[in-house]
Formats: C-alpha cells, structure tokens, sequence
C-alpha cells in the first residue's frame, strides 16, 4: 500500500492520500479512527476515488483521508487527487470560518497547492 501523510499545523489537520486498492484504504481509515467511528466500507468505492474526512470534537482536529484508485491511467489520478483535494480545503478553511470568496481565494489557491504537490 502507498499513503502518505501531510501536516497542516497551521489548521490542525492531517491529510492522508491513499493510492491503493480500496480494501486497503478503508482497512487504514478503520484501523486510525477505530471501532464505531468510521461507517466506510468497500461498498463506498466510486470509480475514482474518494475522500473522508473526520472532525476531532474535542480539540477541532481534522483528519482526512483521499483514496486514488490505483486503476485509473496517471491523468485520471492526477484528476482524482485535485479534485478530493478541493472537498478537503473546503472542509478544512471553512471549518476555521475562512469562507470561498474573492478576498479569501488565495488561502483556499496555497493550500490547495501545497497538498497538490505533497500528493503527488
């Protein structure tokens, strides 16, 4: 299995992406969050890939979880991760009240970046 880990401590959050085959991923998503916190299962797999992400209540911690399907041609990866990227920098900057606007959109361009090119 391939899955890396990406800090952002700037917005307490770690964001893992997961380029194997689904059964992995959600064995990984289960096994970090634990028994009866995570309903992801291999039923939930789309065609290219997913995210999951999990809030930390206690301390507003987020963990997210990008799964690529590894069956997909190198473009369509590249695809898939930016666009579970962008579900995932909404969650996290609109969480911490940095909404999608014109004078925020730089935020929501840097981080959308730096996780682009962490995973890759």
């Amino acid at each position: 299995m391939i899955y890396k880990d990406i800090k952002v401590p700037t917005f307490s959050a770690l964001v893992t992406v997961v380029d194997a085959p689904i059964e992995k991923f959600v064995a990984l998503v289960n096994r970090r969050e634990g028994p009866g916190k995570s309903a992801i299962d291999v039923s939930m797999a789309y065609e290219g890939g997913r995210s999951e992400i999990y809030l930390d209540m206690d301390n507003g911690f987020v963990k997210a979880y990008i799964w690529i399907n590894p069956d997909q041609n190198k473009t369509q990866r590249l695809g898939t991760l930016i666009h579970e990227i962008t579900h995932v920098v909404h969650f996290i900057l609109s969480g911490r009240g940095l909404k999608h606007t014109t004078e925020t959109t730089e935020a929501y361009a840097y981080l959308t970046e730096m996780l682009f090119v962490e995973g890759m």
